[in-house]
């Protein structure tokens, strides 16, 4: 069976660094310059989920989204995705 970072492969962006063992325990090292690229691209993100009442039906991401778009009518471009199991990223602008 692969592992997830097999099954993943690996980025242009961002190489999957090679596991090694320390202290008995699985670890990878990160480069600076991959890890400070990396921060930069999740400085306008925010990952959440929805906490719903028992038997609350989820809303759609669409359902969400113009929820959202009323709520947040004053930000301007922002976005939301799922990201499964009832976790979304949502993007913005700045």
């Amino acid at each position: 069976m692969k592992s997830f970072a097999q099954a993943l492969g690996t980025s242009s962006d961002f190489p999957l660094p090679q596991p090694c063992m320390k202290g008995g325990k699985v670890s990878i090292k990160i480069s600076e310059e991959p890890y400070l690229k990396t921060v930069e691209k999740c400085k306008n993100h925010l990952q959440g989920r929805l906490i719903l009442k028992k038997g609350q039906k989820p809303p759609t991401i669409k359902e969400l989204r113009e929820s959202l778009k009323l709520l947040w009518s004053s930000i301007a471009n922002w976005d939301v995705r799922s990201i499964g199991k009832g976790f979304f990223e949502f993007d913005f602008s700045s």
